[in-house]
């Protein structure tokens, strides 16, 4: 669904080194779990930012994102890092690692 949102950029969010391969079932989540459509454009639009995050705190797979690896970046952050969803669905508060 992915291309739908992003008929001509959908290959820029596919193509990141770490959340390429994620990115388009993480745009289906969000849509099975009811976010807007403009909710969905905006929590895509931070992938590269997130993917390049991590890669800087050298994490190589997305299978290294643990509970333990967000609540050391936790610590060593200048925000608080929320391991879970609000019902109203925050995806930027999870992800909120570099601010």
């Amino acid at each position: 669904m992915l291309h739908s949102l992003f008929p001509r950029a959908h290959h820029r969010f596919l193509s990141l080194p770490l959340l390429g391969l994620v990115a388009d079932g993480f745009d289906d989540w969000l849509a099975v779990n009811g976010y807007a459509r403009v909710s969905r454009k905006n929590a895509i639009r931070l992938l590269p930012h997130v993917d390049a995050d991590l890669r800087r705190r050298q994490v190589k797979e997305v299978s290294n994102l643990t509970t333990r690896f967000f609540a050391i970046v936790g610590r060593r952050s200048s925000k608080p890092i929320r391991l879970e969803s609000s019902p109203c669905g925050r995806w930027n508060d999870i992800w909120s690692l570099t601010i």
